[in-house]
């Protein structure tokens, strides 16, 4: 079957904008897009992430985030996106959840040029994105000022690369972008998707493809870079995260998966 762009994706494809961005800005934070919100104002206030704004301090659960007053625990790509916003529109809950809804579209976007471009049925395609815009649950993290649409990008644009190397520095630098990115934005999803790869990669042996065709050493250096760095800044190994985290035990880890 020829790969083409099916029109009706196309088409469906600008529903979620409608969905995503009504009413963003008519109802009030919740607590997780609060502390987004609040470190990006501090931001704004000093180009760090400042837990100090003014003559108030953002110190939940008696600091467990913070060193020396800045957040130190949390990925700072989602909180500097959420200043460059609140920069752009003014401090509120539509900049807030702007970029992440931008994310959220991108990534809906990406899904379809993928799926288009596949040797699925126009049939298949269609009826796989209504399903798609039937899952109110995707929808609704799209529109929140947390990390969910940025993880979901950088995952289905990684994945992409992965699946689709070329031996060319743009698209090697492209993976290095995303890897980075994903990173920034919520470590423990760098780490699933990275074993993921790896596993990949001893099962089928993709590793002799990737050796073929991708300059990985150009993947993985600018990356690194970008990780080490940060690591340096924001480590939450550094916080009073880490003692808290001591003191939890494998069997209250499993007594909470097992009661979730």
């Amino acid at each position: 079957m020829k790969k083409s762009l099916n029109p009706i994706s196309l088409l469906l494809a600008f529903l979620p904008a409608a969905f995503l961005f009504m009413n963003i800005g008519t109802y009030s934070l919740w607590d997780d897009e609060t502390m987004t919100s609040l470190i990006a104002q501090g931001v704004l206030l000093s180009g760090d992430t400042s837990a100090q704004l003014g003559d108030n301090i953002v110190a939940y659960r008696e600091g467990i985030a913070l060193r020396g007053l800045k957040d130190r625990f949390s990925p700072p790509l989602p909180t500097y996106l959420v200043a460059l916003s609140m920069q752009i529109f003014g401090p509120g809950s539509f900049s807030a959840r702007l970029p992440f809804i931008v994310a959220g579209l991108l990534s809906f976007f990406l899904f379809i040029f993928w799926m288009s471009y596949s040797r699925l049925t126009w049939l298949f395609q269609t009826v796989l994105i209504i399903g798609i815009l039937g899952n109110v649950s995707l929808l609704l993290y799209f529109r929140q000022a947390r990390y969910y649409g940025l993880v979901i990008l950088f995952f289905l644009a990684l994945l992409y690369i992965y699946l689709h190397p070329k031996a060319n520095l743009r698209w090697a630098l492209c993976g290095a972008g995303c890897i980075a990115g994903l990173f920034l934005t919520h470590p423990l999803a760098f780490v699933s998707v990275g074993a993921s790869c790896l596993a990949d990669s001893l099962i089928f042996e993709r590793k002799k493809y990737f050796k073929a065709s991708l300059p990985f050493p150009y993947v993985l250096a600018p990356a690194g870079v970008v990780i080490g760095i940060s690591l340096f800044i924001w480590n939450p190994f550094l916080t009073k995260h880490a003692e808290y985290q001591q003191h939890i035990t494998i069997v209250d880890r499993l007594t909470l998966y097992v009661l979730s």
